[in-house]
C-alpha cells in the first residue's frame, strides 16, 4: 500500500492523527490504531507489519480480528483516495507535459 503523497499526517496528543489532503475540505481524524497503521504505510511497511504493530498496542486482542480491522481500515483509506496499491500520483516536475512540446 502507498499513502497519498499529497496528504499529509499530523500526530495529536492521544496518539491519533489527522490527514490533511487537497483532495478533502477538512482534515481527516484517526485513532490512535488508524494512526499506527497509516504510519505503518507510509514508511513502506506491509499489511502484515500493521498488524503487528495494532497487536503490539493490543496484547490480547485477536489476530483475526486485528486482521479483519485493519483490512476495513484500509478500504476505508482506499474510498478516501488516501491509500493506494501503488503510488498514482507522479508529482515530479520532470513528468509535467509541456503543451507547447
Amino acid at each position: 500500500m502507498k499513502t497519498d503523497p499529497l496528504a499529509v499526517f499530523c500526530e495529536t496528543p492521544d496518539g491519533g492523527g489527522e490527514i490533511f489532503s487537497p483532495e478533502h475540505s477538512r482534515p481527516i481524524r484517526l485513532n490512535r490504531t488508524a494512526a499506527v497503521v497509516w504510519n505503518c504505510f507510509s514508511c513502506g511497511k506491509g499489511n502484515d507489519s500493521a498488524v503487528e504493530e495494532v497487536l503490539a498496542l493490543f496484547p490480547g486482542a485477536s489476530p483475526e480480528t486485528v486482521q479483519k480491522d485493519v483490512e476495513f481500515l484500509i478500504q476505508v483509506l482506499k474510498n478516501q483516495r488516501l491509500l493506494h496499491e501503488k503510488a498514482t500520483r507522479d508529482i515530479h516536475r520532470s513528468n509535467w507535459k509541456n503543451n507547447g512540446e
